[in-house]
Order: structure tokens, then C-alpha cells, then sequence
């Protein structure tokens, strides 16, 4: 099963009732992927759904279904830590591709979680940077194959 590192803007999409159509492709990705897919998120990524969603959306989700909403990721996904060393390889990332460090954060853990995809909204879509295909699941033109 192929490792894919799911970053904080596809679970914001999927609660976004602000733009249906970005939302229901959000949730169509997320559900195909858990099929056949090991889903993977970073601690970061749980901390940033939650503020995202309470606050960072059209319509904000009340402090206890966002922590449902975690709670619900966390089941379904494996949860890494952000660690020091993926810290100081996002650092490099950073410098190397032209990332901001939060995109570097999500890119360097996929690496070093050995994801070999990440889902992301971030610029950067289609490149293979540091062997991790870095894909935007949420554009028009996305091909469901780019995740196998």
C-alpha cells in the first residue's frame, strides 16, 4: 500500500462549505484514498485543521466538531511527529525548491515518512521533488492517477 501524505489544506477543503465544488472534490479524494491508500499526516497537520476550520473558513465549525473532526483523522491516518530532523531537512528543503517552511515541513516529512506522494493545495503541483510527487487533488484537471 502506497504511503500518501495528506497536508492541512485538503481536510480545510473538505469542511469548507464556502466553495461546494472544491469541497466535494476534497471529499471524493480523501474517500478514494482511504481505499487504497495508507494515509499519513503530521501532529502539525492536526494543530492546523483545528484552527483552520474554527476560524480560517466561510463558515467556521464549532471548537467541539473540529476536535471530532481531528479525532476522526487521527483513526483514520497515521499520525508522525515533527521532529527536529524534520526541521533541519525542511530547512534545506526550503532553500533547495523555493518553498515556505510550512510547505517544506509537509514536504519533508512526507520524505522522510516515505510517502511517496503528497496531497496538497500548495504551489508545486505535479513536480517530484526530493522523490516525493507532490500533487493538488483540488484543481479542475487533477488525474486520480497521479496518486498511484
Amino acid at each position: 500500500m502506497t504511503r500518501v501524505f495528506v497536508d492541512t489544506g485538503i481536510f480545510v477543503a473538505a469542511h469548507d462549505r464556502g466553495d461546494p465544488e472544491r469541497q466535494a472534490r476534497a471529499i471524493h479524494v480523501l474517500e478514494a484514498l482511504h481505499e487504497r491508500h495508507e494515509v499519513v499526516v503530521s501532529s502539525q497537520v492536526l494543530a492546523e485543521v483545528f484552527a483552520a476550520v474554527t476560524s480560517g473558513v466561510g463558515a467556521p465549525l464549532p471548537a467541539s466538531a473540529a476536535a471530532d473532526l481531528v479525532a476522526d483523522v487521527s483513526e483514520a491516518a497515521t499520525v508522525v511527529s515533527v521532529t527536529q530532523a524534520v526541521v533541519t531537512f525542511a530547512i534545506e528543503v526550503m532553500a533547495r525548491h523555493g518553498l515556505d517552511l510550512w510547505q517544506a515541513q509537509a514536504l519533508a516529512t512526507a520524505h522522510l515518512e516515505g510517502a511517496r506522494v503528497l496531497l496538497t493545495d500548495g504551489p508545486r503541483g505535479g513536480a517530484e521533488l526530493d522523490g516525493v510527487r507532490v500533487v493538488n487533488p483540488l484543481t479542475a484537471d487533477f488525474d486520480a492517477k497521479l496518486l498511484e
